[in-house]
């Protein structure tokens, strides 16, 4: 294939494979200002790699295959990428804050129950006594282990994190300072040679929240017991055991979405609870195209929480104008509906006519 520039060799390595995509049945041209191109197409699946480029050509073949299907090229493909790679920064955006507001209202309430330095007595075993919620995960391990292995995660993250690092040491000091009228400061930590058990012994709330991460937060959750969870899912105006479903769907989508896989077609393996104060008749809106497990309801859930987390939010916004835009959007695929968005959606109450047009 000829290029017909300077670049012409950095793209042979995708020539064999472009040839492929058009024998497919693919639109590929030779006019260079075309929107489907094999120039263009040769510098975005260089870039993109071909196996990334090909799961987003697989998604559209059974159209390619039809009789009745209009000309998909190549501008297809990268527009189904493209809207992919926003939903995922969408989600990151979303789950960012609303992770820092979970994890911190977690801490608190260990805080008030075990102290300050509440991961030590964790470990120590005062956990066994505490109400937690009476259930085996697939392991048959048992909840008291399950929140010592959690501990134990938080402690191995605190002690890669240089930052962690510095505000452990630092609060150590100030408090020897305090302490001690002469403010002797004690001799440096020696932070990479502690062991869990000694980690946990200097971390605080503040430490504690940068290192946990998002799945030890739900693992942690989980087995808090009825009272715990209603003190946490309080503050996103949803009951505790809706709230458990849904931090493990945000688990899921941003480990996704920081993994670059795909969001926009993903079907989930469980489903989400939303319930009707939330959004009422959600499972009857759409027959056939039940959005329990899709990333219609994952929005919802991103949307709800970030309300509660940041009022002013826009992102219901910034996700209609992201399905709205056609350059993001393939003309040959309604996108919307493969992801389990009903009819007129952006009209319901629950998004406040984001899509209105009055």
């Amino acid at each position: 294939m000829e290029f017909g520039d300077r670049f012409a060799p950095y793209y042979q390595h995708v020539t064999p494979y472009i040839k492929d995509l058009a024998n497919s049945g693919l639109h590929v041209s030779s006019n260079k200002l075309s929107r489907h191109s094999r120039s263009k197409a040769a510098h975005y699946i260089s870039k993109v790699g071909m196996q990334r480029f090909h799961a987003y050509y697989v998604d559209l073949k059974p159209i390619i295959e039809a009789e009745d299907a209009n000309q998909v090229g190549i501008d297809d493909v990268l527009r189904l990428y493209k809207l992919d790679r926003k939903l995922r920064l969408l989600s990151l955006d979303a789950i960012e804050r609303i992770e820092v507001a979970v994890k911190v209202e977690i801490c608190s309430f260990l805080e008030e129950e075990f102290g300050r330095h509440f991961l030590s007595e964790i470990l120590s075993g005062s956990f066994d006594g505490f109400n937690l919620a009476p259930r085996q995960n697939e392991e048959g391990d048992i909840p008291s282990k399950i929140i010592t292995k959690a501990a134990k995660d938080i402690a191995i993250n605190a002690r890669k994190s240089p930052e962690l690092k510095f505000l452990v040491v630092r609060s150590q000091e100030e408090k020897d300072a305090h302490l001690d009228p002469s403010k002797q400061v004690t001799p440096p930590i020696a932070f990479n040679k502690l062991t869990p058990t000694e980690i946990c012994a200097l971390l605080d709330k503040r430490h504690i929240a940068d290192a946990m991460t998002l799945g030890v937060a739900s693992r942690i959750y989980e087995r808090l017991g009825a009272r715990g969870q209603a003190r946490v899912s309080s503050n996103f105006k949803v009951p505790h055991d809706v709230f458990e479903g849904w931090l493990r769907r945000m688990t899921t989508v941003r480990n996704s979405a920081a993994h670059h896989s795909r969001l926009w077609n993903r079907t989930h393996s469980n489903d989400v609870r939303i319930t009707k104060q939330i959004y009422p008749n959600l499972y009857k809106s759409e027959q056939g195209n039940s959005p329990a497990r899709k990333f219609y309801s994952t929005s919802i859930v991103l949307y709800h929480c970030l309300k509660c987390v940041a009022r002013r939010t826009r992102w219901h916004w910034r996700l209609f104008s992201t399905l709205d835009s056609k350059s993001l959007t393939p003309e040959c695929l309604n996108v919307c509906h493969v992801m389990g968005f009903p009819k007129n959606w952006d009209r319901h109450d629950f998004w406040k006519g984001v899509g209105s047009t009055d």
